[in-house]
């Protein structure tokens, strides 16, 4: 099963998911006449926010190997910063109310266990499906769909199967819409290089692809010449 957006720009990453990087995602359906609210950790304060179609959210994960990595948000008119993953879980329904696990934008990657807890709540659709093969652009990336629905909340989920970082995510609670998926996941040391209002730093990432390919035409022929001798 193939699933996914084939027509976005692919963006590489460096592979190193124990540094900060920024994930961009492109909003693709929400309630643009709601106002949403957004509740901090202890939920003793809010913060009233609007989110657009074809807006894009900026996710700045300081540790994407951490399944409750700090971070920092912009999403509409709306900027968190210095929280933590299991924030954004309630507030954008990245997870289940009744589930224990955080989900958030770097799920735990025990998909196994985490199918069990799931498939114990007695939704009225669930499935789960590992692994798929998710698509966007020319790439394809090993992925966890996770899909319920009950009378409070529906919900899809896809996360990158060995790293946990969110991919899509589908959520309708109530008057709460909002569908988005990935678009880059750029490392700390390249996030300067990509303003906000870019929708295509793919020189950037071109120049990983390209290194890469250097790196496997010299080992190449490095085998080729020792063959030889």
């Amino acid at each position: 099963m193939i699933i996914g957006h084939f027509s976005a720009p692919v963006y590489a990453h460096s592979g190193d998911m124990g540094v900060k990087h920024t994930a961009i995602y492109e909003i693709t359906k929400t309630n643009a006449t709601a106002t949403y609210t957004w509740y901090n950790g202890d939920y003793s304060q809010s913060f009233p926010y609007h989110v657009t179609n074809a807006s894009e959210m900026r996710v700045e994960l300081a540790k994407p190997s951490d399944s409750n990595t700090e971070l920092n948000i912009t999403l509409g008119n709306l900027t968190r910063t210095g929280i933590y993953d299991n924030e954004t879980e309630p507030n954008l329904g990245l997870g289940y109310y009744k589930l224990s696990d955080n989900l958030g934008f770097v799920a735990p990657t025990t998909w196994a266990s985490l199918d069990l807890r799931l498939s114990a709540l007695n939704f009225s659709t669930y499935h789960f499906q590992s692994p798929i093969k998710y698509q966007f652009g020319a790439a394809q990336f090993d992925a966890v769909n996770i899909t319920f629905a009950d009378s409070f909340q529906q919900s899809t989920l896809i996360y990158d199967l060995n790293t946990g970082v969110l991919y899509y995510a589908n959520v309708v609670i109530g008057n709460f819409v909002l569908s988005f998926y990935i678009t880059g996941l750029v490392p700390q040391e390249h996030d300067n290089l990509v303003s906000s209002t870019q929708s295509s730093p793919l020189p950037i990432f071109s120049s990983f692809f390209a290194l890469s390919i250097i790196g496997i035409l010299v080992q190449m022929e490095q085998r080729e010449k020792q063959n030889i001798e």
